[in-house]
């Protein structure tokens, strides 16, 4: 324990933290503005007062909004304008806002989009701006934009320079200057692209030129390299127009760096440490984001997850002669925006013609790809919309099944997983018999009535009752625990229920178990069988296999043909498989990868789990899926020699067939 005058000294406020204190804003910015970068950001990690000091100097010099001031006279216009129509300001001023230099005596380039000039023009008007020169000959804006449409080819007008077109397709035209009052001190100079204007950025001549404003932020992507190192490293692959190389966006850190003291770097042997390459977006921790809302109660800005893109050196042996970097184009950035732009139809087709592993791995890629892909996965596997269609209250279906542990299978289920459901018309209910008395209850109350061939003579419900009445008392105790006969898991059945309407006829068919339904669900024919809907949520037990690598495995035991051999949902698996290109798999000297083998539960990680949600309840998803572990089994392949012979896995009980192999082996060793 420190003692007293060890607990003064810590308590003390330390020299400098005094003068600091004692002195006023502007004392601490000219006295930081002498500090080299590294050091102002080693003095604001050496306790909480230095970095409340550090942080007061970083918010006076990188006020965002002065920047935005000095040239517009209406900053939440500008705002809208970045953000709305994907304005982009970069160059020489944004460069020494980040340098700390006077911006001022910089004028400030915006990069637009040519199909957004129809705004742009009459917000420049309104701020004051009026054009004063570009391109030789060129008496207006829009007549030398209007010229530069009329010379581009039109496969070059239709090309955008996404998935890594050609740079060309990605440069500017101008750059067009517009000034401010009479003495003209205040300039803008505009370039136009029909590529998105971050692309442009991508790909100036250096990464020394790689920052900009855009939705709110002031972007630095190499700002390690830049403003601590002093390096701008050459990462163009095309070849630049030499016209008007003075006043070219490619040129003006290297044509100032008497001004900037950037050291520009091209193609070397020589290895340089520090450079920001690999996986980059925007965003990430090797950016500077500084944003332009910044109050007490937000003291650290969110960071901006943009767009993608990747970074490599020459020992990639990717980059041109001349060039010490190559920058790639955000594949996925641009699926994104094709996707906010359409219309949910759009989304539902695209994603409809993508396989999951190819959906879910662009969830991952940003958060708001996460979003457009929850929101697909939302309008395809929608449990509600699904038991909807068959009863008016879908919650008090499921609130009966998951009370009796009953579930929903069958044809509809596999195709709902599949997504190559349209209008389902039928279902399949597996029940318990203690559940059946209040399951009758509920499709009398839906509107629902049986539909046998027999319905005219008998009671169906006195008929399953004396059923079970009439079975032997030994298959009544076994429930199919611990590997018994599967045809101790059958089910009577099917019974069929009808709801005629004028949109249509529902039909739900009743299996009546007297082990748990998920154990008659385990003992289906092969594994594509094995999707259910129970504890209110769908459920895949083999989703990689048959949905992703399309593959079924045989996995039955009996050795005589039971009823699931025969029963109606595998005979209509078999003609789905054939038409959608699923392999049925019996046993085989094959092993094949990726299979869900092992010690398996309910709601592992192999699984497909979709929740049904209430609308409070899409916050806490996430943590659902992780806290629901449902029954124990075991799936094993032909490998353990516990399987049938035209089987390819053996699913039962957990830890007692994996065993079997080991016995085997110790039974040999004994007889030889």
């Amino acid at each position: 324990m420190p003692n007293a005058q060890q607990r003064r000294n810590a308590s003390r406020v330390s020299f400098m933290e005094s003068m600091f204190l004692r002195r006023d804003s502007k004392f601490i910015i000219d006295f930081f503005d002498s500090w080299t970068l590294q050091d102002i950001i080693a003095l604001g990690k050496v306790n909480r007062m230095c970095h409340r000091i550090v942080e007061l100097y970083a918010r006076m010099k990188w006020n965002l909004q002065e920047l935005i001031t000095y040239y517009f006279s209406n900053p939440q216009q500008v705002m809208y304008m970045l953000e709305e129509e994907e304005h982009v300001l970069f160059g020489p001023a944004i460069f020494s806002f980040f340098d700390r230099r006077p911006f001022q005596s910089w004028p400030i380039d915006i990069c637009i989009r040519v199909d957004s000039m129809g705004k742009f023009i009459p917000w420049l008007k309104r701020e004051g701006y009026t054009y004063v020169d570009g391109p030789p000959g060129i008496a207006s804006f829009e007549t030398g934009v209007l010229g530069e449409l009329m010379q581009t080819p039109d496969i070059k007008l239709k090309s955008t320079g996404d998935r890594n077109s050609s740079e060309e397709d990605r440069a500017a035209w101008g750059p067009y200057i517009f000034a401010k009052d009479a003495t003209q001190a205040i300039r803008i100079k505009v370039y136009v692209v029909r590529c998105e204007p971050y692309r442009h950025i991508l790909s100036l001549r250096a990464t020394g030129m790689m920052n900009y404003v855009k939705n709110g932020y002031a972007v630095s992507l190499f700002p390690r390299s830049t403003f601590i190192h002093r390096r701008s490293f050459i990462s163009r692959q095309d070849d630049i127009r030499l016209s008007f190389q003075a006043r070219n966006e490619h040129f003006w850190l290297e044509l100032n760096k008497g001004i900037f003291h950037v050291e520009t770097i091209g193609l070397t042997h020589k290895p340089y440490g520090n450079v920001e390459i690999g996986r980059r977006y925007v965003g990430d921790a090797d950016s500077w984001i500084i944003s332009a809302y910044v109050s007490d109660e937000a003291e650290y800005p969110c960071q901006e997850e943009g767009p993608s893109f990747e970074v490599l050196d020459w020992t990639s042996a990717t980059t041109r002669v001349d060039s010490f970097l190559r920058i790639g184009e955000p594949e996925i950035w641009s699926f994104e925006l094709v996707l906010l732009k359409g219309d949910v139809s759009l989304i539902l087709t695209f994603f409809d013609n993508c396989e999951p592993r190819e959906v879910f791995a662009l969830s991952s890629a940003n958060k708001r790809l996460h979003s457009i892909v929850r929101f697909y996965a939302r309008r395809k596997w929608s449990i509600k919309a699904f038991i909807g269609g068959f009863v008016r209250h879908p919650l008090s279906m499921l609130e009966l099944l998951n009370d009796g542990d009953g579930i929903i299978f069958g044809p509809a289920v596999t195709k709902f997983f599949d997504r190559t459901l349209t209008r389902p018309s039928t279902i399949d209910i597996c029940v318990h018999g203690r559940l059946l008395e209040q399951l009758l209850s509920l499709l009398e109350e839906e509107g629902y009535s049986y539909a046998g061939w027999d319905r005219r003579t008998i009671n169906l419900e006195h008929y399953l009752w004396s059923k079970y009445a009439g079975t032997p008392t030994y298959d009544l105790r076994s429930s199919g625990e611990r590997n018994h006969d599967e045809a101790h898991r059958s089910a009577w059945g099917p019974y069929e229920f009808a709801r005629y309407s004028s949109e249509g006829t529902n039909r739900i068919k009743l299996h009546v178990v007297r082990c748990e339904p998920y154990r008659h669900i385990l003992s289906l024919h092969s594994t594509g069988l094995m999707n259910m809907i129970s504890w209110n949520r769908a459920i895949s037990l083999f989703p990689i296999s048959t949905f992703v690598y399309r593959r079924s495995f045989i996995s039955a035991q009996d050795a005589i043909p039971a009823k699931q051999h025969t029963s109606d949902y595998k005979i209509w698996f078999d003609k789905y498989a054939a038409s959608y290109n699923i392999d049925i798999i019996g046993f085989t000297h094959k092993v094949y990868n990726n299979v869900e083998t092992g010690q398996r539960f309910v709601g592992d990680h192999f699984c497909w789990i979709i929740p049904y949600p209430t609308d409070d309840e899409y916050q806490n998803m996430h943590q659902q899926f992780k806290e629901f572990n449902g029954l124990s089994f075991e799936a094993i392949d032909w490998r353990s020699g516990a399987t049938r012979p035209e089987s390819y896995l053996r699913i039962g009980e957990p830890r007692i067939w994996s065993r079997w192999g080991e016995l085997r082996d110790i039974q040999i060793h004994h007889q030889e």
